[in-house]
């Protein structure tokens, strides 16, 4: 794809040029590591991932660390499971890594890296997102939404039971087909 308009897409490589009419149009991408991960003479995952130890060490090499879309870091309590690369849990990483590193030049004591995530946010256009962004925990009085200030959409599209309001309880996703919720519309 070369570029995207708001009815149509312009093909790139040997139909490149080529305008293509559409009303509908869904683009995914994985995210994987930088080749050099690979090239490190150090173990990877299946998806070319180093692999690390809840400290983000890798194992067998306490003084070599790794984190973000380059890490497979282990989520705490789930075995085999890896954190996904999405921002959120690179931002932590990097602060546990820090202290890691710190802890392991003798200033302070190593921490494993736990976090289970606030949430997925997909930006569809620049008006519209998917997300889910609703975690509670148990005694916080109910589950509050910060889901309009993740993102300049002005509308998001989210469960019904998942309104934006101040307390909502019982805390728990609903199954029911997704609506659109526009930004500032507390009453869903």
């Amino acid at each position: 794809m070369a570029e995207v308009g708001p009815d149509w897409v312009r093909l790139d490589g040997p139909e490149s040029g080529e305008w293509v009419p559409t009303s509908t149009f869904v683009w995914t991408a994985g995210v994987a590591p930088d080749p050099l991960a690979g090239k490190l003479g150090l173990p990877t995952d299946e998806r070319g991932r180093i692999v690390v130890d809840e400290t983000l060490a890798v194992p067998g090499r306490p003084e070599v660390f790794a984190l973000g879309d380059a890490a497979a870091v282990p989520i705490a309590g789930q075995h085999g499971a890896v954190t996904p690369p999405t921002a959120q849990h690179a931002l932590r990483q990097a602060w546990a890594c820090g202290d890691n590193v710190a802890a392991s030049l003798g200033h302070g004591k190593p921490r494993p890296f736990r976090f289970k995530g606030l949430g997925l946010l997909v930006n569809l256009s620049e008006h519209y997102a998917l997300t889910t962004w609703l975690r509670c925990r148990p005694g916080a009085g109910g589950c509050a939404s910060a889901s309009t200030g993740w993102s300049p959409s002005s509308s998001l599209v989210t469960s019904p039971s998942l309104a934006p309001s101040a307390t909502r309880s019982p805390c728990r996703a609903s199954t029911a087909r997704p609506e659109v919720l526009h930004k500032g519309d507390a009453s869903g």
